[in-house]
């Protein structure tokens, strides 16, 4: 996860010039569930917006940061995700998710948030797998569950998400890597049960998560190549188009940067053990294939 710059009047002006009617017709639509105290309709309108929340982030997963085709063929691989569920709130963990942890999660919930169906500060562009495969209907909070009709900033104080959020939380500051491995920067509080919550939630550090683990070696073994050529060449051209690569590799935009820029980091502070977590990832078999 890497933080996504997201100002509210920026977003706003560009559904108004995307579509132009938008924000009328989601006022309409919410003041209806809240009078009815509930979400319900026969058809949507969030996937209007769709394309500014894809170009956002930009074309890759706001939870687990894989890379996804662009606007114009790829909306078929994202789901404009509601951050707070709309609908209902189902328990997490259960007991198919075997993670139990020391501390509350939050309850279960026949109804949701339905109030920020449409708050565009609820929204981001998730993988299917993230979105409909992991997160679905839950949302574990460590504190109390608000009521409608909340404003976002209220039910953050009073809930204290445990999942994290890019466009609103900055990951960084509660999740390192090592290696191709996520794992919470804090040791304890509420920080620390955040990561610990987000890494498991999203199944950030699980192998079978296959397409993650791989486009990590592969995000490990380039920048330890792009590294060597600056270390090693003689000749400036090469030194500064690996300089490049390795600019492109750990910027915002490119798939796993957070993975990217902790390795590059120990590559610069301790090499030695960035050799061995190369050499534990380079023979990673589907990479050879």
């Amino acid at each position: 996860m890497i933080k996504i710059d997201a100002d509210l009047e920026t977003l706003k002006a560009q559904v108004d010039k995307l579509a132009p009617t938008w924000q009328t017709r989601a006022a309409e639509r919410t003041a209806e569930f809240i009078k009815q105290k509930g979400y319900e309709e026969t058809s949507s309108i969030w996937s209007e917006v769709k394309s500014i929340f894809m170009n956002l982030h930009p074309n890759k997963c706001v939870y687990c940061e894989r890379d996804m085709a662009g606007e114009t063929f790829g909306s078929g691989e994202y789901d404009l995700e509601h951050y707070r569920p709309k609908g209902r709130i189902k328990p997490y963990p259960s007991s198919e998710d075997g993670v139990p942890f020391s501390f509350p999660t939050g309850d279960s919930q026949t109804k949701g948030y339905y109030w920020l169906a449409y708050d565009l500060k609820n929204y981001a562009v998730a993988c299917i797998t993230c979105n409909r495969g992991l997160k679905a209907d839950r949302f574990p909070i460590s504190g109390t569950r608000g009521t409608a009709p909340s404003s976002v900033t209220e039910l953050n104080q009073i809930e204290l998400p445990l999942l994290l959020f890019p466009l609103r939380d900055d990951p960084e500051e509660f999740i390192t890597f090592i290696g191709t491995t996520p794992i919470p920067k804090a040791k304890q509080g509420l920080k620390f049960k955040r990561a610990l919550v987000t890494i498991a939630f999203f199944r950030l550090a699980d192998e079978k998560r296959e397409e993650l683990y791989a486009a990590r070696v592969k995000t490990i073994c380039e920048l330890w190549t792009q590294f060597e050529i600056i270390q090693t060449s003689q000749t400036a051209s090469k030194r500064t188009a690996a300089q490049k690569r390795i600019a492109t590799l750990c910027s915002p935009k490119s798939g796993h940067s957070a993975c990217a820029k902790a390795f590059f980091a120990m590559l610069q502070n301790d090499p030695e053990r960035a050799w061995r977590i190369y050499e534990d990832v380079v023979n990673y078999e589907p990479l050879q294939n």
